[in-house]
């Protein structure tokens, strides 16, 4: 994701051809595709799996709301058209409205988890929730065949975002949501254990696999097949990923703290590479010849580190998780 962006924003034209560019295109492809799925697998493994006492705890569904609503205001809040206050030219003050209400990955997310939040409230079978979640994805998928091109005018004109690129969003709902619900499928469906998962995420991939292939070539559903097939190949990913792990608990604490500062990781280097005019994309834009692009994207790569670790150490669950604090027993 990091390298992505910041790759994308200072490479230079002329460094964007041959065969290593068109892999890593094809591979940045599934970055968000990852994100999203990987959040359904993260939202059954810590609710759908412990639904009963998840719904005991009128608490913990008030703070899932709360957090997918601070998802969805953060998404709006690194698009603040802040550009409206230097600039007057009507044609740009369009474009930046636009883009305040274009739809990113954590509203995408954020909406997302707020539905199957919902869920949790009224529906008591995390079997019902998981199988209605499978349906949900491959109906959206399906619905995108619609929407691409639908556009609303008027007072109601933001909600195209949600629905269709039209609006310029870069993740509408549809079909963007639909791996989000895959990952709550398939992770129930995997059950527990790395030799459940290993094997029935690698299977989920293959199906997946084949129906895409399917609908490209006898129905023609480009759009359809093309998130098919990339949720498939990070399906089949997770289960190289689970197998190379060996079944292991746990993995090296500085790995689990960084993944625990995945949203404070994302923000910083949001801001760095793009922030309201004055980030690298502005700054140095593409003119970078490979090496040097490589160079910068290295120091994006380290920051983002760095700050995922300081902003844990500055917290008390990060001490603990590095071992630079003692538990309370200890104490």
């Amino acid at each position: 994701m990091v390298q992505g962006h910041t790759l994308d924003a200072v490479l230079s034209t002329g460094a964007r051809h041959g065969m290593a560019f068109e892999l890593w295109q094809s591979v940045r492809g599934l970055t968000a595709v990852a994100f999203l799925f990987v959040a359904g697998l993260t939202f059954q493994q810590t609710t759908l799996r412990h639904l009963v006492a998840f719904r005991a705890k009128p608490g913990m569904l008030r703070r899932r709301t709360l957090r997918a609503l601070r998802l969805v205001g953060l998404g709006y809040l690194l698009h603040a058209p802040l550009a409206l206050l230097w600039t007057d030219e009507p044609s740009a003050r369009a474009a930046v409205i636009r883009d305040f209400l274009a739809v990113d990955v954590l509203q995408c997310i954020g909406v997302t988890l707020l539905c199957f939040a919902a869920a949790t409230r009224w529906v008591q079978s995390a079997r019902v929730i998981a199988t209605a979640s499978l349906m949900v994805a491959l109906t959206v998928l399906g619905a995108s065949t619609l929407t691409v091109d639908l556009s609303v005018t008027g007072a109601w004109a933001w909600l195209t975002s949600y629905v269709s690129r039209q609006g310029g969003s870069i993740f509408p709902l549809v079909p963007w949501a639909a791996h989000f619900a895959l990952g709550v499928a398939v992770a129930h469906w995997a059950g527990n254990g790395a030799d459940k998962w290993t094997l029935r995420l690698a299977t989920a991939g293959g199906v997946g696999m084949a129906a895409g292939l399917c609908l490209r070539e006898v129905a023609g559903w480009e759009l359809v097949a093309l998130h098919l097939l990339r949720v498939s190949v990070v399906s089949l990913a997770c289960s190289a990923l689970s197998l190379g792990l060996g079944g292991r608990e746990r993995l090296p604490r500085w790995v689990e703290t960084i993944a625990g500062r995945t949203l404070h990781i994302y923000v910083f280097h949001i801001l760095l590479v793009y922030g309201a005019g004055v980030g690298l994309a502005a700054w140095v834009g593409p003119s970078l010849a490979l090496a040097p692009a490589l160079g910068v994207t290295t120091l994006v790569l380290m920051a983002s580190g760095v700050v995922g670790l300081g902003l844990a150490v500055a917290s008390r669950e990060g001490r603990l998780r590095l071992g630079l604090a003692a538990p309370a027993w200890k104490r």
